[in-house]
């Protein structure tokens, strides 16, 4: 169950959106009422939202608190679902329109299993015919395999394709970062959350995700390490999330309503991505290792930026910067420094 100390904990690690999942409208009453003292919000993900003829109950018994921000209303759905999605939406609107209505989408599957012609497609397709106010999607791309660390060889074909979608479409997207050890994923180190988040951000990601907070079997044996222990104390995995939390909130300025003009590889350029060809203004030239880098361009509120991510998760990369004029470097800890 939760409590204000629950909200407390994730407030502190620097979440501002909780999704629970339960049905129990006293349980749901009470999250929403610590979760306001808190200072945080919640997505409702109840079974009501997931059935036409329970939302307008459901909506009109929760949407005048001042913690909700939304309503969930399904997770991983193929294109198929998309039109009876649509009416779900349709009858969230009905009775509110002032919160958001949230649908995650599947990551890279085989086209059989989204039921569309391609991934961008699936993702296109859900924006054009569902017009909620994002696209999520949920991609996790370290596991281990044979007792080696491994990155999913589509992870940045999946942000190609979810970027396109989005400036096609011109709703902003949400990533996910994995913070659960489960099935064939290791234990999230602050380098695997930074990699899949930062990642995100440099292909224009305008919400960042966790998955899973807390594992939902509490009192099995085989339960899995979350970001809290099932009594809500902080684990290992909850420092490194407040971490990288922190660092990315500090570069609001950077990544927050901005517009990537353009992404770009340098080194192994990964599938269905763009090489550099040259470097972005003010730069004659970035060189880097033979894993390689992202060269993202970003405009937000008037300033340049160039962000680059190391595109190997496991081992850092020296990168050699060549520019002409007047170059500022912002850190992850609020300093702006001019480069000589």
């Amino acid at each position: 169950g939760s409590s204000l100390g629950w909200f407390e904990t994730l407030r502190d690690c620097g979440v501002n959106i909780s999704m629970g999942e339960t049905g129990d409208t006293t349980a749901i009453r009470q999250a929403l009422e610590f979760a306001e003292k808190a200072g945080i919000k919640v997505m409702l993900r109840a079974s009501q939202t997931t059935h036409l003829s329970q939302i307008p109950d459901f909506v009109r018994r929760f949407r005048g608190f001042k913690a909700l921000a939304g309503y969930s209303i399904g997770d991983e759905p193929d294109a198929s679902r998309f039109s009876e999605l649509r009416e779900l939406r349709n009858s969230i609107y009905t009775m509110d329109t002032t919160h958001l209505v949230y649908l995650n989408l599947l990551p890279i599957v085989p086209n059989s299993k989204l039921k569309a012609a391609s991934y961008y497609d699936y993702v296109y397709d859900c924006a054009r015919q569902l017009e909620l106010p994002m696209l999520s999607y949920d991609m996790y791309p370290i596991y281990v395999k044979d007792g080696v660390l491994r990155v999913r060889g589509d992870f940045y074909q999946n942000l190609e394709d979810v970027r396109r979608a989005s400036l096609a479409t011109g709703r902003p997207f949400w990533a996910f970062g994995l913070c659960m050890v489960h099935a064939i994923y290791p234990e999230p180190t602050p380098a695997h959350l930074r990699f899949e988040l930062f990642n995100a951000l440099a292909y224009g990601a305008q919400g960042v995700q966790y998955y899973a907070w807390r594992s939902y079997s509490p009192t099995s044996p085989t339960r899995s390490k979350c970001a809290v222990e099932p009594d809500g104390t902080p684990t290992d995995i909850y420092y490194h999330m407040q971490t990288v939390n922190r660092e990315i909130q500090s570069l609001t300025d950077v990544f927050l309503g901005c517009r990537v003009e353009e992404v770009t590889h340098t080194g192994d350029v990964p599938q269905g991505c763009a090489r550099m060809v040259s470097a972005p203004y003010p730069f004659r030239s970035i060189r880097s290792g033979r894993s390689g880098v992202v060269v993202s361009r970003i405009t937000n509120n008037g300033r340049n930026y160039v962000v680059l991510v190391n595109h190997d998760v496991q081992r850092p990369q020296s990168v050699r910067l060549n520019w002409r004029g007047s170059l500022m470097r912002v850190y992850s800890n609020d300093s702006i420094v001019p480069q000589i």
